[in-house]
């Protein structure tokens, strides 16, 4: 009886993971030099990884088959259901864990000029206060950039960086 629910089991998870490997070849086009191909399915968004190295998994489990790594700061596009972002590596369907990974603002294409109203204001290497510290602004300073998802995205010496723009004007 064990040995018959382990088969139907094990069979339903192969019909599900055949059906995500199709759905996601079927949105996918050319690939990246770490072999992450990009979506033209708008509903898929973009993840940078914040981890210095991030497992890719053949399914959404620690369990399941490491098949490759991504590397710090590397991009990758798909969709996130609980707590794993499901996309395309190396032409096949790939899961990893959401918890290294931060999502990609897409920023407006008007860039302003803003003033910083708090005392001391962090300059952030992604648009979440997860993300390390680059740095700080004080209250008075400009800073000219973009604001998306309540975001600034500028430039901070030299490098793309963020602050949360609850403390601009």
């Amino acid at each position: 009886m064990k040995k018959t629910i382990a088969f139907l089991l094990a069979t339903a998870m192969m019909c599900c993971s055949l059906t995500v490997t199709s759905l996601a070849a079927s949105n996918t086009t050319s690939g990246s030099s770490s072999g992450v191909s990009t979506s033209t399915n708008a509903a898929k968004e973009t993840y940078k990884v914040t981890a210095s190295l991030l497992n890719v998994r053949s399914g959404p489990s620690t369990e399941d088959k490491n098949i490759g790594s991504l590397s710090k700061d590397e991009t990758v596009i798909g969709t996130v259901s609980n707590g794993w972002l499901s996309f395309t590596y190396n032409g096949k369907a790939a899961f990893c864990s959401v918890e290294y990974l931060t999502q990609v603002v897409a920023a407006s294409t008007a860039s302003k000029t803003y003033t910083v109203t708090a005392s001391e204001l962090y300059v952030r290497s992604g648009p979440d206060t997860k993300n390390s510290k680059l740095g700080s602004l004080t209250k008075g300073e400009t800073v000219t950039g973009t604001v998306s998802s309540g975001w600034l995205s500028f430039t901070y010496n030299g490098q793309t960086a963020y602050c949360n723009a609850s403390y601009i004007k």
